[in-house]
């Protein structure tokens, strides 16, 4: 009988222990399964957090890029009105992002507002093409507002990046490729006729025209002559400019072709 007890109670005792671990287990399983929980919930969290930050960086250069660029031509048209020659550089965007970006430099017009400057050049046998940047020559006078006018007039080589002359130049070989006579124009609207009358002596030798696409302000223009388009033979010549078929007051140059193979009397543009 007292073997049957032990029996018994050795039974019970295996039972309970057996019970005490599968409530171990179970509560340790219900605890690992809250961490995990608690975990998700942090990465969600983060991820939202930082989804946001990557929204509000690009709405931030969405901004800034347009206002950088807006506040640079404010300064430049100031600038230009005052008569101080300045060169743009927009403001690029980062490549990652899609944004929008200024592609003319404004300047101010006749009623103190603002135009935009896109002359667009075209390949041309002999006229030549409109600026495309707000560079005027340095020393440039300040147009009246509302005339069109041209000014600043030279003859030269050739014309830099911004269209205006690398160097004025009043003689020339006479195997010379081109000679240039560049003007700045100022308040010139789209659509008018600028034109060129090249002159040996007074004896007119050829006419050129051309018509801007855009308004052009403080802007280089300029035309250049070939020996396809006259020989350019020794003598004194001059060149005048034209706007809608009317001789420009002062808007007139004068220069040699010299029977040798340099060209002198130059100096910066």
């Amino acid at each position: 009988m007292r073997s049957t007890h032990i029996q018994i109670i050795t039974i019970a005792l295996l039972l309970l222990v057996t019970a005490c671990s599968s409530d171990g287990a179970q509560q340790t399983l219900v605890a690992e399964n809250a961490m995990l929980s608690t975990q998700i919930v942090d990465l969600r969290v983060t991820a939202v957090f930082q989804a946001d930050q990557l929204k509000q960086t690009q709405e931030y250069v969405e901004t800034i890029i347009p206002k950088a660029n807006r506040l640079r031509d404010e300064l430049a048209s100031t600038l230009v009105a005052a008569g101080i020659d300045v060169t743009l550089h927009p403001v690029n965007a980062d490549p990652s992002f899609t944004l929008g970006t200024v592609a003319t430099a404004p300047a101010p017009n006749s009623n103190g507002g603002q135009q935009s400057i896109i002359v667009e050049g075209t390949s041309m046998p002999a006229p030549a093409q409109p600026g495309s940047t707000i560079d005027a020559a340095i020393g440039a006078v300040t147009a009246t507002a509302g005339q069109p006018t041209l000014f600043n007039l030279v003859t030269a080589e050739g014309v830099g990046s911004n269209d205006c002359a690398l160097a004025s130049v009043t003689s020339f070989s006479a195997n010379a490729p081109q000679i240039y006579v560049v003007a700045t124009a100022g308040n010139v609207a789209a659509g008018s006729t600028l034109g060129a009358n090249w002159y040996l002596g007074d004896t007119l030798l050829t006419s050129q025209e051309f018509s801007p696409k855009d308004n052009i302000n403080n802007n280089c223009i300029w035309f250049y002559a070939e020996p396809v388009d006259f020989p350019f033979t020794p003598g004194s010549y001059r060149v005048e400019l034209l706007i809608n078929g009317t001789v420009v007051t002062g808007a007139q140059a004068s220069f040699t072709i010299q029977s040798g193979t340099g060209s002198g009397d130059s100096m910066p543009g």
